[in-house]
């Protein structure tokens, strides 16, 4: 069964970073808590540092809505495909253990690799 709690509370999570990103984004002067944690008004800040400020606003709302993207792609494709959860992330369909572990002899020298469970 595929859990749709978790897909909800996830998607409700990147809903929040979109908003997040593009308040920051849209914003002229920084945010009323920043402001009380200066305990400057956003007029009594000097251009230049205004300038950095919103470059660095900007730079936080485009990290924001990057990755809710990434998580709402990511979130779509795992639910969409319940067989990849089964294969990957479910121990007990793995035969066993060791499978994942590969030890090749070649010439006497050993060189060890690893094998992911699903393809």
């Amino acid at each position: 069964m595929k859990n749709i709690t978790g897909s909800l509370t996830t998607y409700l999570a990147a809903a929040i970073l979109l908003s997040f990103g593009f308040v920051y984004l849209i914003r002229n002067s920084f945010m009323p808590y920043h402001s009380a944690a200066v305990s400057l008004a956003w007029t009594q800040v000097d251009q230049a540092t205004q300038y950095l400020l919103l470059a660095l606003m900007r730079a936080t709302a485009g990290g924001f809505i990057s990755l809710a993207f990434a998580i709402i792609v990511l979130q779509y494709k795992i639910f969409k495909t319940q067989d990849f959860m089964d294969s990957c992330f479910n121990p007990f369909h793995w035969n066993h253990l060791n499978d994942m572990y590969h030890l090749r002899y070649h010439h006497y020298q050993v060189s060890y690799t690893w094998q992911a469970p699903c393809y």
